[in-house]
């Protein structure tokens, strides 16, 4: 998905295992979640994610019954984010949130990777245990 963004990055339409941009997709743990794409595609950096926070304008809706942001780019062209929320050690946010992972770890702790926590009052992005299955939204490995 081209959404005209400055670094010219370009996010999949879906999240990983789903056919249709308002599925949730599968559930993956940090270590999982690094390598469940093939070429050309690779897990956001915290960057990715944060050019998408700040260039964009993102609005929470209803979509084919799922709710979540969607995110119209610099071009007019938009995406939709489910708020698919967490899976792990405790379950929370479906509908609520939407949890996605970043490639970031932490480096002060072998336990917690970067997140992107999304929800109607806000998008934070921060460390989260790295067994919660969270989902995640690829960007396209290099610029074409």
């Amino acid at each position: 998905m081209d959404l005209g963004l400055p670094s010219g990055l370009k996010w999949a339409t879906c999240n990983a295992g789903a056919t249709l941009s308002s599925d949730y997709g599968d559930y993956m743990i940090w270590s999982e979640s690094n390598t469940s794409f093939d070429a050309p595609w690779r897990l956001p950096s915290i960057n990715d994610f944060k050019e998408l926070i700040n260039v964009c304008s993102w609005k929470w809706v209803i979509f084919n019954d799922h709710a979540g942001y969607k995110i119209t780019g610099p071009n007019g062209k938009s995406m939709f984010l489910p708020a698919g929320g967490c899976f792990g050690s405790v379950s929370y946010g479906v509908e609520k949130a939407g949890d996605y992972w970043t490639s970031a770890v932490d480096h002060s702790s072998n336990e917690l990777a970067y997140g992107v926590e999304l929800s109607a009052q806000n998008k934070y992005i921060g460390v989260f245990p790295r067994n919660c299955g969270y989902s995640i939204r690829g960007v396209l490995k290099y610029l074409i």
